[in-house]
């Protein structure tokens, strides 16, 4: 039976996700400056002035994509308590599916380009797509922002590899890429780490018992970067999952604070530094959420939280205690 600091975190690392979602949507492809204007970084509606030519209509805390994908991760470790089975894999390959035929009004390129190969509903078929999509640049963001429940199907002791594990074959499916796979490897291990013991160093323990010398090097490397006071000049586009990972260790260490004080300011800087800010906000609301716990997260963010499958936090919370109870 896990105690209840462990439960509040394990629910701070789904919920802290979808806040930084739904927090940095409205600003999404917005420059740092433009960002900077606009005053506080709030909850708010709509879409970024640079999406004005969308028709679709957004409510203050609806999440996007980030978090759709998220739901059918979580629904699967709810039902089948692991994720490395063929039929869980199966489960998300289809869930991917089901979300992406309700014409989403948010999808990332390279995860729209697999899912619409073949409509692929297992993952050996789902996999074969993401192995043979045309071109060179798979390392988008689109699976790092979804790893965080990977994280909680593990918490069990001994379970670290098999977290490792899963968070690399579901981060294949749509992004066949080793950065990609890294980087929610690693990302996955730093959440679970933080949801067990409440500290973001789980990370390094990652690259100290997992990752081979070249692996080390690399993200040492860009860790170290990330700690900078101007993270601008080391990012290129935080499309790029490297980029992306590199933003979101940079508002969690760059900020200070602990708690509530720590969560609020960090997703903020997260959201400030431009471009892909949802993406960027979710990826550090995970890690942030898993360190300091569903307890430290502004109400008035959670309170209003919404988006596919017609979800509230209310409902993520429903999932993060069945996942849990298995």
């Amino acid at each position: 039976m896990l105690d209840n600091s462990i439960r509040d975190r394990a629910l701070g690392a789904i919920v802290g996700a979808a806040v930084g979602d739904a927090l940095g949507a409205s600003y999404e492809f917005l420059t740092a400056s433009e960002i900077a204007s606009q005053g506080d970084i709030t909850m708010r509606p709509g879409w970024s002035t640079a999406k004005e030519s969308s028709q679709d209509t957004r409510t203050a805390g609806e999440w996007t994509d980030d978090t759709a994908m998220s739901t059918v991760i979580l629904q699967t470790a709810a039902t089948h308590h692991e994720l490395l089975s063929t039929a869980a894999l199966d489960s998300i390959a289809a869930g991917f599916q089901d979300w992406a035929d309700t014409n989403p009004a948010t999808i990332g390129t390279q995860t729209k380009q697999v899912l619409h190969m073949s409509h692929a509903r297992t993952a050996d078929a789902l996999l074969r797509d993401s192995k043979h999509l045309p071109g060179t640049r798979k390392g988008g963001n689109g699976s790092l922002m979804r790893t965080a429940p990977v994280a909680l199907a593990y918490l069990g002791e001994g379970k670290g590899a098999d977290a490792v594990e899963a968070a690399g074959m579901i981060s294949d499916l749509t992004h066949y890429d080793l950065r990609a796979r890294q980087a929610c490897r690693l990302w996955t291990l730093g959440i679970r780490h933080a949801i067990l013991v409440g500290t973001v160093q789980g990370v390094l323990s990652y690259l100290q018992n997992y990752a081979e010398p070249e692996e080390q090097r690399f993200w040492v490397k860009h860790f170290q970067a990330a700690e900078q006071a101007d993270i601008a000049d080391h990012v290129e586009t935080n499309g790029w999952v490297v980029d992306a990972l590199v933003c979101a260790w940079h508002a969690i260490a760059t900020t200070p604070g602990r708690g509530s004080e720590h969560f609020r300011g960090a997703i903020q800087k997260a959201v400030s530094l431009d471009h892909d800010t949802d993406t960027v906000a979710c990826i550090a609301g995970a890690l942030l959420g898993a360190c300091w716990g569903a307890s430290a997260i502004p109400t008035e963010w959670v309170s209003c939280l919404h988006g596919y499958p017609g979800w509230t936090a209310a409902d993520l919370e429903r999932l993060v205690d069945e996942v849990l109870a298995g």
